[in-house]
């Protein structure tokens, strides 16, 4: 399997190294490593001049992150393009592990694997993925895709015309959604954790309107492609469900526990069937009652 491991970067001294040497240690060896660093003014450029392999390492101007990756690609001479966060890790057997199932699967566009998630806390569980076949359906109102834990063929990213640049949110679940609907059930799954994924304020909290805004922007070119009628009316309201309720828990993740209120009855207003995410319910009654009891948050 002839892989190009991606990995942008910016201000990722603490944990890029790490990153690297874990594609760099595969026991079924990667082609190359490309890094695209957008702009940064950490210890990064002197922690790249020191790592030795087949890495390219690129700085420019700061970017989207959809705009890195998009660089890395076009510059990737492997067949498969690895994602890799820089601070994420991929243990050592992925890319042999999942080489066997392209070989069972030969027309697989995208594989994706379990993961080690490492928590705020330090505490670490492992996380499956979802069923293959279940992708299509919950990628309309969620994106059940982690970069770091999926290789995807070059060609097919390329063929959909890989990440949309202008996004600065969400722009990996309209890559996925656009690739799962162009090559429908041709997505494979590993359940085995092979990708250690780290959770942070930074990947959690990329900004939660910012995040409403740009879902909304991919409803009709994207997420409801394909539906019409009542069908395209209640899924957009679905969607629009699901959307404000992940923003709430961003809002109440970041001590904003007014905004998050608001967010999650707004979901339930959307759109208040127990079908999916019931934990809204849950979420917003707790929030009332924190409310109630004088636990409000700064909302700093």
């Amino acid at each position: 399997m002839d892989v190009s491991a991606v990995i942008p970067a910016h201000n990722s001294a603490r944990f890029i190294q790490h990153a690297i040497e874990s594609a760099l240690a595969q026991t079924l060896p990667v082609r190359e490593v490309l890094v695209v660093d957008d702009a940064t003014t950490d210890e990064t450029p002197a922690i790249m001049a020191r790592l030795k392999g087949p890495i390219q390492y690129t700085q420019r101007a700061r970017g989207t992150i959809a705009s890195a990756r998009n660089h890395a690609i076009r510059q990737a001479r492997g067949e498969w393009i690895g994602f890799l966060d820089s601070d994420d890790a991929w243990l050592p057997r992925k890319v042999e592990r999942v080489a066997e199932v392209v070989d069972r699967c030969p027309d697989a566009v995208a594989v994706l694997t379990g993961m080690v998630v490492r928590a705020l806390d330090g505490s670490e569980k492992q996380q499956t993925p979802m069923e293959a076949e279940a992708l299509g359906s919950a990628l309309r109102y969620m994106n059940p895709v982690t970069p770091s834990a999926t290789l995807v063929r070059r060609a097919a990213a390329e063929s959909i015309g890989m990440f949309k640049e202008e996004l600065e949110v969400c722009e990996d679940w309209d890559f996925f959604c656009r690739l799962y609907q162009a090559f429908p059930a041709r997505f494979q799954v590993l359940a085995e954790p092979l990708t250690w994924y780290r959770l942070s304020h930074a990947n959690r909290s990329r900004g939660y309107d910012l995040e409403v805004s740009y879902a909304r922007s991919l409803l009709d070119d994207v997420l409801l492609n394909g539906l019409s009628g009542w069908r395209r009316r209640w899924w957009r309201r679905r969607i629009e469900g699901a959307v404000l309720a992940r923003a709430g828990l961003m809002a109440r993740d970041m001590g904003h526990q007014q905004r998050a209120r608001a967010l999650l009855w707004d979901s339930l207003r959307k759109y208040p069937g127990p079908d999916f995410l019931s934990w809204r319910w849950k979420a917003a009654l707790l929030s009332l009652l924190r409310r109630q009891g004088g636990e409000e948050a700064s909302e700093g």
